[in-house]
């Protein structure tokens, strides 16, 4: 019995090498961020001590005071923010489903055209809809961002 060797295209190895790497980027970048993230408590808590070293009638403790409150602004508005896990979930299953059943009833041929176009356009219509759900922003009491209320 021959044993044969499995020899890959070209077009595939470079196309592995590529995923490889763009795994690697992210994950680098990833790890990178974490470790050089600065941390805004301990900036604005360093800066409130320079303002107390600073004259009362100082211009560059006023410029300071106020970055100190705008910094301060930016946290209270983090914390706050969240995202609709729920609403992304519900939002990937139905852009899975529907593209899935718009692919199958597309490559279908025939009449299936005909379920393929509401399929199409419900799919297309979850997109931005789940990206909406996953932005980290202000959130009333039932999940919805502030700045849709009116």
């Amino acid at each position: 019995m021959r044993a044969t060797l499995v020899t890959m295209d070209a077009d595939i190895t470079a196309a592995a090498i590529a995923a490889a790497g763009a795994v690697v980027a992210a994950t680098v970048t990833t790890l990178l961020r974490s470790l050089f993230r600065r941390n805004i408590r301990d900036d604005i808590e360093r800066e409130l001590r320079i303002v107390a070293a600073l004259r009362a009638d100082s211009k560059a403790r006023v410029t300071l005071m106020d970055k100190i409150e705008r910094r301060v602004e930016l946290l209270a508005a983090r914390e706050e923010a969240s995202r609709s896990w729920f609403g992304a979930g519900l939002a990937a299953v139905f852009l899975a489903s529907f593209g899935w059943l718009t692919y199958l009833t597309a490559s279908a041929g025939g009449w299936w055209w005909i379920v393929a176009v509401p399929a199409g356009f419900i799919t297309l219509v979850m997109l931005p809809l789940g990206i909406r759900d996953l932005r980290k922003v202000p959130r009333d009491e039932q999940g919805r961002p502030l700045s849709d209320r009116q």
